[in-house]
């Protein structure tokens, strides 16, 4: 079985970090080694920079609080969000078995999709640009380093928006050409929505048993915008502090970005949609599945 190692982070906020290295006065100065700042506003500190030497130096109650919130603090164990590595799964599940064996993920995060496919009977290979996340390729979307159709599916989950969305084409085309059949993809999608779910479950002398589901979403555009990151300027400093951060540079419904455009550059690449939706839990999360038309060559 291989060995799944991903670097979880431990994510702080600006002020949650100073208020770390108050509670800690004497490890301070290890911290500020340890911290990396993705925003000025936004520091993480990587588990896997715990090492022996450094715990050793830093105590076992700070470490706990750093593992703590690493672990159970984690944005990918919010309930809601989770919910979307189950729609990652099932839908693949859903393909025909014939069609589906050997899958590519770009952008392995944690890797809990990876860990929760190797359950069913697919191979999986990884591709991620950065070393950190141990990928079993390294590379960029961009210029995928595969042969063409090497995979029967490939999945990016919330991958295409870091990069400018002006090479969201190339980025499609690279992905119809090392795919022979399947692409699967998500894109953060700000909306306004309404989710509603009941279920009930009746038993009683009169009803022997009385079930039913209701299950209703709807999204719009919201008019808000978020403020992304600057394409003009990639990777630059404010307020003194120098950052590693992966951006969005664009999200859908973003101006230029709405769906149809977005599902109408899909479609110039010679790829049929089979399906759009929402993790209605998180309808932060749109996903796409496209199969390859038959004059795609």
């Amino acid at each position: 079985m291989k060995i799944i190692h991903q670097s979880h982070t431990a994510v702080y906020t600006y002020a949650e970090f100073n208020g770390l290295c108050e509670n800690f006065p004497s490890k301070a100065p290890v911290l500020n080694q340890l911290v990396t700042y993705l925003t000025p506003s936004k520091a993480v500190i990587y588990i896997d920079s715990l090492t022996p030497e450094v715990r050793e130096k830093i105590g076992n109650r700070l470490c706990d609080t750093i593992y703590q919130k690493a672990y159970s603090g984690a944005y990918y164990l919010n309930i809601f969000v989770f919910l979307s590595y189950y729609y990652q799964l099932k839908e693949i599940l859903k393909l025909p078995k014939s069609q589906v064996g050997k899958i590519l993920e770009i952008g392995t995060e944690v890797s809990i999709f990876q860990t929760l496919i190797s359950l069913y009977d697919y191979h999986l290979c990884t591709m991620d640009i950065s070393l950190r996340n141990t990928p079993d390729i390294v590379g960029d979307i961009r210029s995928i380093p595969q042969k063409d159709k090497s995979y029967d599916l490939v999945c990016a989950f919330e991958v295409l928006q870091h990069i400018p969305y002006d090479d969201f084409p190339k980025a499609i085309q690279e992905l119809v050409r090392v795919t022979r059949n399947y692409i699967y993809i998500s894109l953060p999608c700000p909306s306004n929505s309404i989710y509603f779910f009941l279920k009930t479950n009746i038993i009683n002398r009169f009803l022997h048993r009385l079930s039913f589901e209701i299950d209703f979403f709807r999204s719009c555009p919201t008019r808000k915008s978020r403020k992304l990151y600057d394409n003009n300027n990639p990777k630059g400093t404010q307020k003194g502090f120098k950052y590693n951060y992966s951006p969005h540079y664009w999200e859908v419904n973003q101006p230029h970005c709405s769906k149809k455009n977005i599902l109408s550059i899909i479609e110039s690449h010679g790829l049929n949609i089979i399906n759009t939706f929402h993790n209605p839990s998180h309808p932060y999360h749109f996903f796409i599945l496209c199969d390859r038309s038959s004059n795609t060559t």
